[in-house]
């Protein structure tokens, strides 16, 4: 009798010690708290983010120098260019230091002189801006290609190693945003905390309304400091950041490829263009193709390779570059900026709504 006794105690036991277990979840985590600002320390920011301020203040001053080729009586330096360049080269892809070099060489040649779309026999300025004889604007696909491709590698290196909050100050440096999120890249208004590179572009495709591009972004930095401080258990949360931060700026790059497209349509499209106006095109053009070159390199993207290859042939630079033609052929080529304008579309699954915000610069529109 003691037995069954026995028996049936253990049974009960068992019994109520596995729903016990059930009833009681194991191993639960509070939900992540996102604050509402990222909380800037100015002594340990700068100490945190000062290689890739370095960096960000060298493409500046590369930058600046490269401007003043616009000016048909500066002459550019290759000796000073290459010594301006030497240090965002040595975080630069090889196959963009090609692309570099080529675009150092020809800026070079075309500084001081005039380009002519109708007789392409050298590069120059035209229309305020400056071409190699194929109608490609140089100091765009100099500059833009470093802090879209240079910096985004560069952050690409420390999201894939994220193990502390003070990395990600270094990442928001590189990204060209201020740990104040000011969403405006006016100066004047902004001082030192106005946004640059990447961030510069997203504030631009941004109403402000709270729902847009650089909204998201500073959403996903604040989230992706609030998970790496709150540990291991946090890492799904904290590769959610990283995933849509990357996400939201390519969707920046094509939004503002498309911006360019529809600034070039509006020009090419005049009654009588000037040369200005032509220049102004062939500009916006050169924007377009950096911002896509910079999709086409980034490390996780939605544009296919075969898509962005379509893109850059509907804008006469590949295979071989000849922008020209829309200032020489303007009513036969017009019809590829909508094929490009639709294919972007398409790929990211923009709204007709969407499409019509992008004409727009809103931190010039709003004056914020």
């Amino acid at each position: 009798m003691r037995y069954y006794i026995l028996v049936l105690g253990l049974l009960i036991g068992l019994f109520w010690g596995c729903k016990k277990d059930k009833d009681e979840p194991q191993n639960q985590k509070n939900p992540l708290t996102v604050p509402s600002d990222y909380g800037y320390d100015s002594v340990s920011y700068y100490n945190n983010a000062s290689q890739a301020l370095n960096y960000a203040n060298a493409l500046v001053n590369f930058e600046n120098e490269l401007k003043k080729g616009r000016d048909i009586t500066y002459s550019l330096q290759k000796a000073k260019l290459d010594s301006m360049y030497l240090i965002l080269k040595s975080i630069t892809p090889n196959s963009i230091q090609l692309m570099h070099e080529q675009y150092l060489n020809e800026i070079v040649q075309a500084s001081g002189k005039t380009h002519d779309p109708f007789a392409p026999n050298e590069g120059g300025i035209y229309g305020g801006y400056i071409f190699n004889k194929h109608g490609v604007d140089l100091h765009e696909l100099l500059t833009k290609s470093i802090w879209g491709i240079s910096f985004l590698n560069e952050m690409n290196k420390l999201t894939s190693n994220l193990s502390n909050k003070s990395q990600i100050d270094a990442i928001i440096a590189y990204y060209g945003a201020h740990p104040y999120f000011k969403n405006s890249y006016n100066s004047t208004l902004h001082g030192t905390y106005a946004d640059k590179f990447s961030a510069n572009y997203a504030a631009r495709r941004d109403k402000n309304d709270g729902n847009g591009f650089y909204t998201k972004i500073k959403y996903n930095f604040l989230k992706l400091k609030a998970a790496v401080e709150a540990g291991q258990n946090y890492n799904t949360e904290k590769q959610e950041a990283i995933h849509d931060i990357y996400k939201y700026i390519e969707k920046v790059y094509a939004a503002t490829a498309i911006n360019y497209c529809y600034a070039a349509k509006s020009k090419l499209e005049l009654s009588n263009p000037t040369s200005n106006d032509f220049g102004s095109a062939l500009h916006a053009l050169g924007e377009a193709i950096v911002f896509i070159t910079n999709i086409q390199n980034m490390t996780h993207k939605t544009l296919s390779d075969s898509d962005a290859q379509y893109i850059l042939e509907q804008f006469n630079y590949k295979p071989t570059p000849n922008l020209n033609l829309f200032v020489t052929q303007t009513f036969n080529q017009l019809p590829k900026l909508n094929n490009v304008l639709n294919k972007l579309k398409s790929v990211y699954g923009f709204t007709d709504a969407e499409m019509e915000d992008f004409k727009n610069n809103w931190v010039q529109v709003q004056n914020r």
